[in-house]
């Protein structure tokens, strides 16, 4: 069997399988199968497809079939593969983090966008996970003091590796959100768990992700809320909040920031065209 046979047919065998009920179902049969195969062949696309007329070594041969399986049973590719790239970087990624995903690059672009790169601001993002955000903000504005912030120690040792093999210094921090977290920010960025406990149970039979943090087990809100009035008095004065969430949620989470003064509130579309990001601005510290 050729590398090109290998390939044409897995693709029909993930196009003919049901697709599995879970978040990470947003990759084609196509991609999934290019990244299978560089993993087990440890060939890169130019590699491949100068190869595609030769025959797959059995010890390869088998290596793919076994992530195919793992694949058809609906593992995340990046699980298998261990690793995603996002916003150009190649990061790890393990069971322990939220797959990180190409919608969640809009909330990072926001961000990066948000200050004058020239400036020495101070970025916070929390639930960090796998730390996809802090380190794409790093790696963009290398002058901005960034932190990124986990309640789960496992997801931090993740985020650290991560920082540390792209060699960007970035404080980490083990806390529940902002509770006893030093120092004040420019800008606060969050992707919290926000799916409902009742969506969760429609995911739940093809679920390899951290539960924890893709649902809040209640209404996917109760995180943001506790973001929104937290963040005003962790921000400075003018600092901004941007937050990642479910379109769904975009008018109840701006009508709470409006309540709690936030200013100049908004929200971005990913590049589907659904509303992804939802920021604000807040010009005076609560008294929480």
């Amino acid at each position: 069997m050729t590398f090109k046979e290998l390939q044409t047919q897995a693709i029909r065998r993930l196009k003919e399988a049901p697709p599995p009920r879970s978040p990470e179902n947003f990759d084609s049969p196509q991609w999934d199968v290019r990244l299978l195969t560089e993993y087990a062949s440890g060939l890169n696309q130019t590699q491949l497809l100068l190869a595609a007329d030769e025959k797959v070594p059995e010890n390869v041969k088998r290596r793919f079939n076994r992530f195919l399986r793992r694949r058809l049973a609906g593992v995340p590719v990046a699980y298998i593969t261990k690793s995603r790239c996002f916003f150009g970087l190649d990061l790890e990624v393990t069971p322990a983090v939220l797959v990180p995903r190409s919608e969640t690059e809009t909330l990072a672009e926001a961000v990066i966008e948000s200050g004058d790169k020239n400036k020495p601001l101070r970025v916070l993002d929390l639930c960090t996970g796998s730390g996809c955000i802090a380190a794409a903000v790093k790696n963009a504005r290398p002058r901005w003091t960034v932190c990124a912030s986990d309640i789960s120690a496992a997801a931090l040792k993740v985020a650290r590796r991560n920082f540390r093999r792209l060699g960007l210094e970035i404080t980490v921090f083990k806390r529940d959100l902002m509770k006893n977290l030093p120092g004040h920010y420019d800008i606060i960025a969050a992707n919290p768990p926000y799916i409902s406990l009742t969506e969760m149970e429609n995911l739940k039979p093809d679920l390899y992700e951290p539960e924890p943090a893709l649902t809040d087990g209640g209404d996917g809100l109760s995180l943001i809320l506790r973001i929104l009035s937290g963040a005003p008095v962790k921000l400075n004065p003018g600092g901004r909040l941007l937050l990642e969430a479910a379109p769904h949620q975009m008018k109840i989470i701006r009508a709470k920031m409006e309540e709690l003064c936030y200013t100049e509130t908004g929200v971005l579309r990913d590049a589907a065209g659904r509303e992804r990001v939802v920021y604000g601005n807040h010009h005076h510290l609560l008294s929480i």
